[in-house]
């Protein structure tokens, strides 16, 4: 019910002429559109309204009963972008933060909810949100593919429950249907830190050689810092419940480097952002929320590239290099394949960077782009005060070296997760406004590609950016703490409880307790005037 605007990446049906939003008012709450491409005009039978109830009518992940919702607004977040099935008669819709995470499957042709897909068969509260910006990935065939994330109670042992996952969906004649999973071994210690698998999304790898000497692949990351290489077509979960929670790193279902991996002293997935943690890797200390990107070099090796924070030290939110890494698909034919590091960019460090873009000249000469928004995950988009400005970065994909990046306070205010456009030689950038980048522009000398200057522009630093100023304790509430004790459930303390509790224990629990991944980034200041403003 809140009034949110677009917030997910819209999809466009080149050979039908639309383009397909959602949004969401007070009123009628979330909705799709299809609009005419051309004029902007919405099209007849739409928009088509994506509530609760009509989406358990439709859903084929349904428990035993129905749950009723127990917050006042079922649905919170659908950030993830649109896609689209390939002959365009389903458009695939995500949400989040909800009683759990949905994904639907809208009807283009008589517009109306073809079919729902629960993340857990009995939703239990904001469990298994699909809210990574990328949303669903869609193969040749029509395979879905998704990333879901954790619970706020931690993990709940049920069947039919998705939480931490990735999931492989078909559309059949009777609605999506479940024929694939797979879940990280340790996804009981993620879920409850709230360190989200979902945080990221499933990228689609090249097929290489004529009938491809390697499976069909899919990369995925994840705030853990983590990145996964899966045979999607041979996902290693079953299709009732998840793996146990005493599962070894050794066992985990993915395809693993043949080496013991430091941080569990055995075989397991390959950490990329560190340092390593069980237990701080949410909020400003997530290590990754973007989707890899892909390409095939001249030797015919998928090279896979990945963006996030390394964390000075655990419990750490200072970023420090590396935030871009180069992986390479390795193994073998006829071993398995696995992901191993190719190179680290030495020198940049990024505070929330964006999903990487690969660009490349008739297929050589790649550039890897990346949108960082400059500031930790907590900071405030609007307001009084420094507001963080991004920097667009350029660097070369295969030595990874710096480009280009644009000047600091050149872009505008940004959104988070966000990530470049690129069309007629020109890089677009969606701040507050449409900032584009060319040859030739006044702050663009001439360009490789179009739009890469041929000098670099010095990087902003964390050590440049200005001081913060202190924010009130009512807007610190409201930022991060309302939508939750507001209109609390569950083990969730409403805010009268709150106030009756001793100040030195809100200090405590949000200082080095419970709550620090909540309080992340803010100062001893703030968290004072916080328990304060609870009394």
């Amino acid at each position: 019910g809140v009034p949110t605007g677009i917030l997910s990446t819209p999809v466009i049906d080149r050979a039908r002429g639309r383009i397909y939003v959602t949004h969401c008012d007070p009123r009628n709450r979330w909705q799709a559109y299809a609009l005419d491409l051309h004029t902007g005009d919405i099209l007849a039978g739409w928009p088509v309204r994506l509530d609760e109830a009509a989406l358990n009518r439709t859903n084929r992940n349904r428990g035993p009963q129905p749950v009723e919702p127990r917050r006042r607004h079922d649905f919170r977040v659908q950030r993830g972008a649109l896609n689209l099935s390939p002959d365009g008669r389903w458009l695939y819709v995500t949400f989040g933060e909800t009683e759990t995470g949905w994904l639907v499957a809208v009807d283009t042709t008589e517009p109306r909810i073809g079919s729902a897909f629960a993340v857990a068969a009995m939703p239990h509260r904001g469990s298994g949100g699909i809210w990574g910006a990328g949303g669903p990935a869609v193969d040749v065939d029509g395979g879905l593919y998704v990333a879901t994330g954790t619970g706020y109670g931690g993990y709940t042992d049920a069947a039919d429950d998705w939480t931490q996952s990735i999931l492989r969906l078909v559309q059949a004649p009777e609605g999506l249907r479940l024929v694939g999973t797979y879940t990280p071994f340790n996804h009981c210690l993620s879920a409850a830190a709230d360190i989200d698998l979902g945080s990221g999304g499933p990228a689609l790898l090249p097929v290489v050689g004529v009938s491809g000497h390697l499976p069909r692949l899919l990369a995925v990351g994840g705030k853990q810092g983590n990145v996964y290489l899966l045979d999607r077509d041979r996902l290693p979960g079953s299709l009732d419940r998840r793996p146990p929670c005493t599962t070894p790193s050794s066992r985990d279902g993915s395809l693993l480097p043949p080496a013991p991996q430091p941080q569990f002293a055995a075989r397991g997935p390959l950490n990329v952002f560190g340092p390593y943690s069980e237990a701080d890797a949410a909020m400003d200390l997530a290590r990754s929320r973007s989707v890899p990107a892909a390409y095939v070099d001249a030797a015919g090796t998928i090279q896979v590239l990945v963006t996030g924070g390394s964390r000075r030290a655990e419990g750490d939110a200072t970023s420090v290099a590396p935030s871009l890494v180069r992986l390479a698909v390795a193994g073998a034919d006829g071993a398995a394949p696995y992901l191993e590091v190719a190179r680290r960019q030495p020198s940049v460090a990024m505070r929330n960077p964006g999903s990487p873009v690969v660009t490349s000249e008739d297929g050589g000469d790649a550039v890897v782009w990346v949108l960082d928004e400059n500031a930790p995950r907590s900071a405030l988009l609007a307001g009084d005060g420094t507001l963080p400005r991004p920097i667009l970065y350029a660097f070369d994909a295969e030595r990874l070296d710096l480009l280009w990046s644009s000047a600091p306070g050149l872009l505008h205010t940004s959104g988070k997760y966000n990530s470049p456009a690129f069309g007629g030689g020109l890089v677009f950038v969606g701040t507050d406004r449409i900032q584009a980048f060319g040859a030739g522009g006044r702050n663009q000398p001439a360009a490789r590609h179009g739009a890469v200057p041929d000098r670099p522009t010095p990087p902003a630093t964390v050590a440049d950016a200005p001081a913060r100023r202190a924010q009130p304790a009512d807007v610190i509430w409201r930022s991060r703490c309302a939508g939750c004790h507001d209109q609390a459930s569950g083990n969730i303390p409403p805010r009268s409880l709150l106030s009756t509790r001793p100040r030195a224990r809100i200090v405590a629990a949000l200082t080095s307790g419970v709550m620090r991944a909540q309080a992340s980034g803010l100062s001893p200041t703030e968290i004072a005037a916080l328990a304060d403003f609870l009394e």
